[in-house]
């Protein structure tokens, strides 16, 4: 995003001049480094990844699996609920502020922009 601007931009979410102050901070931010952890992490958390069992919910689809930092499935998996009708994110959890610019940068990146 930092690189073409224009298609988050496109998005009307912010100006241009909002995001030239704030990308220094959010770049800065998001220190990668708070990925690395100890856990299983399955890092695709969403509802088309969650089965149903009884009173269970069962996590599928682990083909990107890896050891990390559990923080990062739970800043990942907090805004789907919020879209899917759910509280907001900041009611659910507090999820540190650099692995939260993570995912917005990967969420941002990926997003279809027509």
């Amino acid at each position: 995003m930092a690189r073409d601007p224009s298609p988050f931009l496109s998005l009307g979410l912010c100006s241009g001049r909002w995001l030239s102050q704030a990308l220094p901070r959010l770049l800065g931010a998001a220190d990668f480094g708070q990925l690395d952890g100890h856990a299983l992490c399955h890092l695709d958390v969403r509802s088309d990844n969650v089965c149903l069992r009884g009173k269970q919910a069962v996590l599928v689809d682990w083909n990107l699996a890896a050891v990390g930092n559990p923080e990062f499935d739970l800043a990942f998996w907090l805004p789907s609920l919020h879209v899917e009708g759910g509280p907001r994110p900041a009611e659910m959890a507090q999820v540190d502020p650099g692995i939260v610019a993570i995912v917005a940068g990967f969420l941002l990146h990926e997003q279809d922009v027509p």
